[in-house]
């Protein structure tokens, strides 16, 4: 078809008749340019809901059927009942929308494009609320449990007017970079929970050595919108240091003893709940000590002091300090060899 000096005639050869080759056959078809075409589908389509209305985005198509007048139609499909409604829009110069307002519920949003020879197939669907946002979830907690594992817990939310409604929850989780300075990009549970807690495993696993942080939304209560996302503090996979001995300080008395202090130091101490438990075990020679820690007011900074009896010179001391979080299990930590040269007898 030659469309430059339309409109005009094109010729169709036709190459078989009854099932016999007739090269020379050819029918003369009227035609007007240019050639109206049904287009292919708009792309990208994504829609945001509020308390009455639905906006949509989209993407021109990557054909638009040689039509000058191609526009589009916005479709709506409300689930689970499947009753839709459809906007059409008179020319195809936006490709946004805002429209309500809306009986309260969920959403399937595509859009087509329409030419004059015909409608194309529906896009991508964007599903999407219209409603009262529902309650958000509180006190998100993420736990640090161990190499490789961890936890986020919440406290339900209030559940709507409807005693029986569904509350679910969706998690994600974001990390640091290696040097851990800059945020990643946030990761979703791929599915939401009826839980308020889940283990950071599979999808969402913690990488060791980097800062963490969780946030948690109600995901759905019936048919209202997503509420607002609620964020855990930041959290660091990995264990304590071991403790960094400050003074060791011979205590004389009845019972002569040894005080040591130390601090812990590092991303572990500073990000998360970690705690000391008592006593601390003081390695003295070929003997093991025990000895109550306590904090040390506006030092930042413990001291556990260890009994000691019998004689030594320049004994070769370490000091394991086992630790905590609230909710996960306790770990040891040791320091370095150090020389406690407590005075003896």
């Amino acid at each position: 078809v030659d469309c430059e000096n339309a409109p005009g005639r094109g010729e169709v050869q036709i190459d078989y008749i009854d099932g016999v080759v007739s090269p020379s056959t050819y029918l003369d078809v009227p035609f007007n340019c240019p050639l109206i075409l049904t287009p292919t589908a708009p792309q990208d389509v994504e829609a945001t809901g509020d308390r009455l209305n639905i906006s949509t985005t989209w993407s021109r198509p990557t054909f638009d059927g040689n039509d000058p007048g191609m526009r589009y139609r916005v479709v709506f499909e409300r689930i689970p009942i499947g009753t839709k409604s459809s906007h059409e829009l008179p020319n195809d110069l936006d490709t946004s929308v805002t429209l309500g307002p809306f009986i309260e519920g969920v959403y399937k949003v595509s859009v087509t494009a329409i030419t004059s020879a015909g409608e194309s197939v529906k896009s991508n669907e964007s599903t999407v609320s219209v409603g009262r946002a529902a309650a958000p979830p509180k006190n998100v907690v993420s736990t640090y449990l161990g190499r490789f594992d961890g936890s986020v817990s919440w406290e339900a939310a209030p559940k709507p007017g409807d005693p029986t409604a569904i509350v679910t929850y969706q998690v994600a989780l974001r990390v640091k970079d290696r040097k851990n300075e800059k945020w990643q990009k946030w990761t979703n549970l791929p599915q939401t929970t009826t839980e308020t807690s889940v283990d950071l495993s599979g999808s969402l696993k913690l990488f060791q050595g980097r800062v963490y942080q969780a946030r948690v939304r109600t995901a759905m209560v019936s048919s209202v919108p997503f509420s607002e996302w609620v964020y855990s503090k930041e959290r660091f996979a990995g264990d304590l240091a071991p403790p960094t001995i400050t003074k060791v300080t011979a205590v004389g008395g009845k019972v002569p003893a040894t005080s040591v202090a130390f601090k812990f130091e590092g991303p572990a101490w500073r990000l998360n709940d970690f705690y000391p438990l008592s006593p601390a075990v003081l390695k003295v020679g070929g003997r093991s000590v025990k000895g109550r820690v306590d904090f040390v007011p506006n030092t930042g900074s413990f001291a556990a002091s260890f009994p000691i009896t019998g004689t030594s010179r320049d004994p070769n001391c370490q000091l394991t300090v086992e630790y905590a979080s609230p909710d996960g299990p306790s770990l040891m930590t040791t320091s370095a060899p150090f020389a406690c040269r407590p005075k003896v007898g």
